[in-house]
């Protein structure tokens, strides 16, 4: 392969994003028809086919507050957040929750359902419980923040800590989003059509102006030739207007080739039309 060769295949996988972002927006409306389209079928689908689920969450102070409590005692505290995390998620706590409320679950799924954080540099542990019902969801994660207090105390050998707040039913569904999974589902339609047009743009290796020929050619015009690719003739009376006697005649296509000189004095020829014109060089 001839360093010349070389040079002309870089150029034929160069990637000109001007002419990239011209042809998306002259593909404007397509693109704003497929994101109405795929945001609509998005929300939709949300509406229709996805259960929501409510959230209810309660708040727990590790420490008891009905005793003074010196500065180690509070350093104490902070290191002990981690221990009571664990106790509160263990499984004596998951079942006593489910027995006392006749749950028709197991522990691990009830377990799937209870989310226990605690903000940085605080001792409060924030229970949340998520349910398809929204007073379910409250009245579980109120009787397990009292079993969790209860067992603590009981594992710990010490007073139960301070229910700080407990849950409220949820005014409305946490999950799912509505307007979130719309403007996913209208962002992932704009760039399947995006990528879907781009890459039809670059598989397309026709010649489309006089432009192309110097850009991918590596020479330059001198004239344009105009182009009539309407070859069909009128006929009047059984006779066209060539001077036939009634019987069919086929004329065949002419082919304009323009002979195009090139550096290395062979000669190559051109057969497409530039928008109805052929190039000379």
């Amino acid at each position: 392969m001839t360093e010349k060769t070389r040079q002309n295949n870089n150029k034929e996988v160069e990637i000109d994003l001007a002419e990239i972002c011209r042809v998306l927006l002259n593909k404007i409306w397509t693109l704003i028809l497929v994101v109405v389209i795929a945001g609509g079928f998005a929300a939709g689908y949300t509406s229709f086919f996805m259960t929501p689920m409510y959230q209810s969450t309660s708040q727990i102070f590790i420490l008891n507050t009905k005793v003074d409590l010196s500065l180690a005692e509070l350093q104490l505290g902070s290191q002990l957040t981690s221990d009571y995390m664990e106790i509160i998620k263990s499984r004596p706590v998951l079942e006593a929750t489910i027995q006392e409320l006749g749950l028709d679950m197991d522990y691990a799924a009830l377990g799937n359902s209870i989310t226990i954080s605690n903000p940085q540099n605080t001792r409060i542990l924030y229970i949340t419980v998520t349910n398809q019902d929204a007073y379910m969801a409250k009245t579980i994660v109120d009787k397990y923040t009292e079993v969790s207090v209860n067992y603590i105390a009981q594992i710990m050998d010490t007073e139960k800590p301070n229910v700080i707040d407990y849950g409220h039913i949820p005014e409305g569904p946490s999950s799912p989003s509505m307007k979130k999974n719309a403007i996913l589902g209208a962002l992932f339609g704009f760039v399947i059509a995006a990528g879907i047009i781009i890459v039809r743009y670059m598989m397309n290796d026709s010649i489309h102006s006089s432009e192309d020929i110097e850009k991918y050619l590596g020479i330059s015009t001198i004239g344009l030739i105009p182009f009539d690719g309407a070859g069909s003739k009128k006929k009047i009376r059984g006779k066209d207007r060539t001077g036939g006697n009634g019987k069919k005649k086929t004329q065949k296509k002419k082919k304009i080739e323009t002979k195009i000189a090139a550096d290395d004095s062979k000669t190559s020829r051109v057969k497409r039309s530039v928008k109805g014109e052929e190039a000379v060089s």
